[in-house]
């Protein structure tokens, strides 16, 4: 029960590091948890988000696939889902744009469904408009 709190508390405060742009102290956090369990789906996605931002791409998309393929504690499939997106985000941003068409595909084809407050939250825009302008 301990080792739940521990990784819930520096995973939340690495979600809110991420937030406040502190990417370097985000990465801290969802590495502690990750030492304590290293299938943690939330600090993976998290440490994922943190690398994007950082501009390790490669290391964000590795992160958000060990999030889908751990898929062992939580029960939200659409943490799958956001680790396709983000997949699809990463890959773009690193001018892999044929590899990005397929993840939003994925992403979109297993329910993804966007928020516009992302846009603010994130930075991250509708893949069904992306895939409009970038994948046909």
């Amino acid at each position: 029960e301990r080792k739940f709190h521990y990784t819930g508390s520096h995973n939340n405060r690495g979600n809110c590091y991420n937030k406040l742009g502190m990417h370097q102290e985000a990465l801290e956090d969802f590495n502690n948890v990750l030492q304590i369990d290293s299938l943690h789906e939330l600090a993976l996605n998290g440490r994922g988000l943190a690398k994007y931002y950082l501009g390790d791409y490669q290391g964000a998309i590795d992160d958000y696939k060990r999030a889908i393929d751990s898929n062992t504690h939580i029960d939200d499939d659409n943490v799958n889902i956001y680790a396709l997106n983000n997949i699809a985000n990463s890959y773009f941003a690193w001018g892999k744009t044929a590899e990005a068409c397929q993840y939003w595909q994925k992403a979109l084809d297993n329910g993804y469904v966007y928020k516009s407050k992302w846009k603010k939250e994130y930075g991250i825009d509708d893949p069904v408009e992306l895939v409009e302008k970038h994948c046909k």
